[in-house]
């Protein structure tokens, strides 16, 4: 009835069973042996890259100096030193001129505004009081300038204070205006009919004639 008998028929089934087996087998072992393989391809190329880096490391590059074409004629370089150029008496005179017109009206508004607080009616008055001596040393070196004196007259005409408000700039000129100050006389600033402490600003010009 059947072509094969129940004991070929188990032999094939116990020979197929044994035929998927050793395939199984063969392809876990073929498995194993590819996976191992990965394994130490993996390792070994690691073990590469730790080798680079180490060997990349330790190289030192060194750049060899390249040299700069030189001209068969150098070429000279003068450098060129402004020379200073000292002032002379009247570019010094120029300079104090221009402080002098700042100060000026600065003083005299100044001056002014006291007076008035005191409700001073009448200004002090100098009596001889002349042109002060040129001192021959400035007049040799060639020194010019403006001196304001800022004089305090008391109630019984003798002077008080006095204060150089602008300088000339030049010590002999300013003392020989203080001289002429202390040489002359004043009456004092009258309040309502009576002598009162007060001040007031004289100017002196020192310039030498052309």
């Amino acid at each position: 009835m059947y072509p094969f008998s129940v004991k070929e028929i188990r032999m094939l089934r116990s020979n197929l069973i044994f035929f998927v087996g050793s395939l199984m087998v063969h392809f876990f072992v073929l498995l194993a042996v590819v996976l191992l393989l990965m394994q130490r391809e993996a390792t070994h190329t690691s073990e590469a890259r730790i080798l680079l880096r180490e060997g990349l490391s330790s190289v030192k590059l060194t750049l060899a100096p390249v040299p700069l074409p030189q001209d068969s004629h150098p070429k000279t370089v003068e450098k060129i030193i402004p020379e200073d150029k000292p002032l002379r008496p009247m570019d010094t005179h120029k300079i104090l001129k221009e402080e002098v017109k700042e100060k000026v009206t600065n003083n005299s508004q100044k001056a002014a505004a006291d007076n008035q607080k005191k409700g001073i009616n009448s200004k002090i008055k100098s009596i001889g009081l002349t042109k002060p001596d040129y001192p021959r040393m400035s007049h040799e070196r060639g020194e010019e300038g403006q001196v304001r004196i800022q004089v305090q007259v008391l109630a019984s005409g003798q002077l008080g204070e006095l204060d150089v408000m602008t300088s000339s700039g030049f010590t002999r000129l300013d003392n020989a205006a203080l001289q002429a100050v202390k040489e002359a006389r004043f009456s004092p600033a009258l309040k309502n009919g009576k002598a009162v402490d007060s001040k007031r600003i004289f100017t002196f010009l020192f310039r030498i004639p052309n």
